[in-house]
C-alpha cells in the first residue's frame, strides 16, 4: 500500500501560495519561521521539488550551527 501525499498551500503574508512564482511574489520574514518549524520543507516535498526541499533544510540546519 502506497501512501499518498497530500499537497496543502502554504500560508504567507496573508495569501495561501500554491506555486514557486507565488512563494516569491510573497516573500517575507515569515518564511523564516516555516523553515524553521519544517513546514516550507513538507510543502516542497508535497509537490516533489525535492531539490528545494533539501535546500531549505540544509539552510536551516547551517543556521542552527552559525548560533
Amino acid at each position: 500500500m502506497s501512501i499518498k501525499i497530500i499537497k496543502f498551500d502554504l500560508p504567507i503574508n496573508g495569501s495561501k501560495v500554491t506555486t514557486l512564482e507565488a512563494l516569491r511574489d510573497n516573500l517575507t520574514d515569515e518564511i523564516v519561521n516555516l523553515a524553521r518549524s519544517g513546514q516550507l520543507e513538507r510543502w516542497f516535498t508535497a509537490r516533489q521539488w525535492q531539490e528545494q526541499a533539501q535546500a531549505g533544510a540544509a539552510a536551516v540546519s547551517q543556521h542552527a550551527k552559525d548560533e
